[in-house]
């Protein structure tokens, strides 16, 4: 399988650095394969943080992050599976 990752990263000031990307991954099985014990399709994620330095003469920092991520909806007709 691949993926395909972009993002960026910002110092908006001493204290602070933002941080936003995403990335695109596609189905590492043929849908007629999927079932309930083994379930992937394409997957898309967007995701966001922030650093915030909290003493940058110690690197001490406090992180937060959040991401969404979306599978493709799959619509099997021909199932494989038995």
């Amino acid at each position: 399988v691949w993926s395909v990752r972009l993002g960026g990263e910002w110092r908006a000031t001493d204290e602070v650095e933002l941080r936003l990307g995403g990335f695109y991954e596609p189905s590492a099985i043929a849908a007629q394969d999927v079932n309930v014990s083994l379930v992937d399709s394409n997957k898309w994620q967007v995701g966001g943080g922030a650093s915030f330095y909290l003493l940058p003469e110690q690197n001490l920092r406090f992180d937060v992050a959040a991401a969404l991520l979306f599978f493709d909806t799959l619509n099997i007709t021909d199932s494989n599976v038995r």
